[in-house]
């Protein structure tokens, strides 16, 4: 069986569409902007005040109180040990 090739030059949401028919539902794309820049600007932005009260809220938005940190430090961008100094 011979693959069929796939047009990378597509938008990501349409390759999804287009060739993984039945196992995108859609949607999914993160709202956290990846890379190192972004990583860093994060952690310079971070305010933990009221992190272990609020760290659980969900709704409304400007009550979240989540670091979003997750991400860069899942893939090391920003390692634990940075993380732990600057704060």
């Amino acid at each position: 069986m011979q693959m069929r090739e796939m047009n990378l030059s597509l938008d990501a949401e349409i390759i999804l569409e287009n060739e993984f028919v039945g196992l995108h539902s859609g949607g999914g794309r993160s709202s956290i902007k990846g890379g190192q820049s972004a990583a860093d600007e994060a952690l310079h932005a971070l305010d933990i005040s009221g992190y272990a009260k609020n760290r659980s809220e969900v709704l409304p938005i400007n009550s979240r109180g989540a670091s979003v940190l997750s991400p860069y430090i899942r893939h090391n961008l920003l390692p634990l040990q940075r993380v732990w100094d600057r704060h």
